[in-house]
């Protein structure tokens, strides 16, 4: 039954129009026919969505006012499908006002009168193809071919000449022409009269419509994320009043909507006074960031009303999601990318409390290894330090130095996402994107390279300097080369690369 109403909610509100929009152009008087036409097929639809009301969200659907006079005057002011612009006419039933309807029908006479008195002057001057037309800059005319110039009446007066022809005026058009031109220019007054007078009146249902505006602003938000809950198999969130967060089988929305199939659930647990803070190591392009990002957009969702795409979600209220995810420069004013990302570590630093969730990925990579770490590690200390009020963090880092820090504070918990190496394939990593226990000591960053298309040469080359670095090689060779220069591809090979 909850579907049937839902899916009746969201039919009515496709044929509603931008209401808060069209309020805030009466407002100001800048309203055109067809924003009051949009006006008006709004409210004639507010009625049937107010029967839908549901006692969850009755406070959005109880105010929804009633606009029955608004929708009356409207209905018989406005034509049924009015004009662009109150200037081209016709945009008011002609029986709203009297006078309005005397130049209706004056009008609709005087072409009619235009008409008989083509077919007359035809006969009477046995002139075939003599035609009565209206050009702007000459006004009405008799308009006769050369061929039939000997026929042409005396009481004729030339108005204008024409390649093919000659136009004439009479007396009587004449006397059709003023009376169609002050019929016309009193429409068009008296229209646009009346139209700045019905504006006004709505003008004075302003702040109820707003207000209506808003209420279905909500429906609609609330309608879409039901829709949404029941076509992607969403779970209602559970709320505690403890700090916490805790998701089984958590899905990123879009990553899984973008993908369709095959995106891999990951649970995560951050508890009051148990592992507050996750450090998260793995592979590049293993999924880290977007398993940050999907604990922030699951949290912002249950906090807003909606389902979350997750087998069970627990969740004590945040106040701020905080995030250090990715860092631009600002050479303007002379701010290196470093800079900013060390600026935006300082605002989380400052402005978190226990009740917020940090989600940080890659701090302190913009600078020297020993200085990036350094930094780094510095705040992970800062944050653990402040104990029972120490924020919710999730710290993704390739500095796997850290995860050291988890021997020292309880509140720490490695994770890391899962990668194998496979042999078939030159060594190039195989991804699960699976989230579990236990800290990585690998980022597979060289075989990622390879992956993008760096040249074999150097791909050979940095696995050296890896090894010598690690220790697991000859020191010697981590000396740069110097007189052997790495051999480039050939010419072809370098092409393909870049393409």
């Amino acid at each position: 039954m909850q579907h049937a109403r839902r899916e009746a909610i969201r039919e009515i509100l496709k044929g509603t129009f931008d209401l808060e929009r069209i309020a805030q152009k009466i407002r100001y008087r800048r309203t055109t026919p067809r924003d009051l036409a949009s006006l008006r097929r709004t409210l004639e639809l507010l009625p049937a969505l107010r029967q839908l009301s549901l006692p969850e969200v009755a406070c959005f659907f109880e105010r929804i006012g009633e606009f029955d006079g608004l929708l009356l005057d409207l209905q018989r002011t406005l034509v049924e499908d009015p004009p662009a612009q109150i200037g081209d006419g016709g945009a008011i039933r002609p029986q709203t006002d009297s006078e309005l309807a005397e130049c209706v029908a004056l009008r609709s006479d005087t072409r009619t009168r235009l008409s008989q008195l083509e077919e007359r002057e035809r006969e009477l001057t046995g002139i075939k193809g003599l035609k009565i037309k209206y050009a702007s800059p000459f006004g009405y005319a008799i308009e006769v071919a050369k061929s039939y110039a000997a026929a042409v009446p005396e009481h004729y007066v030339r108005k204008q000449t024409l390649v093919s022809g000659e136009r004439y005026i009479t007396a009587e058009l004449k006397e059709l022409e003023v009376a169609i031109s002050n019929a016309k220019a009193r429409q068009e007054r008296l229209e646009a009269e009346l139209f700045a007078a019905l504006v006004d009146r709505a003008a004075g249902e302003v702040e109820r419509l707003h207000d209506a505006a808003d209420a279905i602003a909500h429906i609609d938000v609330l309608a879409a994320l039901a829709q949404c809950a029941a076509e992607r198999a969403y779970v209602r969130p559970t709320f505690v009043d403890e700090s916490t967060i805790a998701v089984e089988d958590g899905r990123h929305p879009v990553m899984e909507a973008i993908l369709q199939t095959g995106f891999v659930p990951n649970d995560l647990s951050l508890r009051e006074s148990q592992h507050r803070f996750i450090l998260l190591t793995g592979p590049n392009m293993g999924g880290k960031s977007t398993f940050l990002r999907q604990a922030g957009l699951l949290t912002i969702m249950a906090q807003i009303g909606s389902f979350v795409p997750a087998k069970r979600m627990e969740l004590g209220v945040v106040d701020r999601v905080f995030t250090r995810i990715g860092a631009g420069d600002d050479l303007a004013s002379g701010q290196s990318t470093f800079y900013m990302e060390m600026a935006e570590a300082a605002n989380i630093l400052r402005r978190s409390t226990a009740r917020s969730l940090l989600l940080i990925d890659e701090v302190g990579r913009g600078t020297g290894t020993l200085d990036g770490l350094a930094i780094a590690q510095a705040i992970c200390e800062f944050l653990l330090s402040l104990e029972e009020q120490a924020p919710l963090v999730l710290f993704a880092t390739h500095f796997h130095e850290l995860c050291a820090l988890a021997e020292h504070w309880t509140l720490v918990a490695n994770y890391h996402i899962t990668a194998v190496e496979n042999t078939a394939r030159g060594g190039a990593p195989v991804f699960s994107h699976r989230v579990q226990p236990g800290s990585s000591s690998r980022s597979f960053g060289i075989e990622v390279a390879r992956m993008a298309g760096l040249p074999d040469a150097i791909i050979e080359r940095a696995q050296e300097i890896a090894d010598a670095l690690s220790g697991e090689a000859d020191v010697e060779a981590r000396v740069p080369l110097k007189k052997k220069m790495l051999k480039r591809p050939p010419p072809e090979r370098q092409l393909s690369l870049l393409n």
